[in-house]
């Protein structure tokens, strides 16, 4: 049976819609590719996603003693929470309604197999192809 590590964030003060934004991104690739696009990413989700992969990341190696070289993201997603209701004033007496919205976000941590390589014989591609014009040049040395 596979070895897994899970993060959770709860009640988190961002649309679940902008968080997926950002975690279709990183969805299947190592962790530290993972953490590298997050990290560069100009977006609010970027913020709780690097504390998130931090804490599944920390989860894998102390709880699980999973290798993190060999960790990638199995699986990510953002639910939604509870959503707060606000009311915004409107002319004419009217009020127009405001949501909040809040995010369980999870991400689930695998290990890469280890492959093994076996040795197989590998053609020397370092020869260069002649061109056609080469041989030309060298089918006229010939003749001369």
């Amino acid at each position: 049976m596979d070895k897994i590590a899970v993060a959770h964030q709860k009640y988190i003060r961002i649309s679940p819609s902008k968080m997926n934004q950002v975690m279709k991104e990183i969805r299947g690739k190592k962790v530290e590719e993972a953490m590298k696009i997050v990290t560069f990413t100009n977006k609010k989700a970027s913020f709780f996603l690097v504390k998130l992969l931090n804490s599944a990341i920390a989860n894998a190696v102390n709880n699980n003693a999973m290798d993190a070289d060999r960790l990638y993201i199995h699986e990510i997603f953002s639910n939604a929470g509870p959503i707060m209701k606000r009311v915004l004033p409107a002319p004419m007496g009217r009020a127009f309604r405001i949501n909040k919205r809040t995010a369980h976000n999870t991400v689930i941590l695998k290990e890469k197999e280890a492959v093994e390589v076996k040795n197989l014989e590998v053609k020397d591609t370092t020869k260069k192809k002649a061109s056609k014009k080469e041989d030309a040049v060298k089918a006229n040395k010939e003749e001369n």
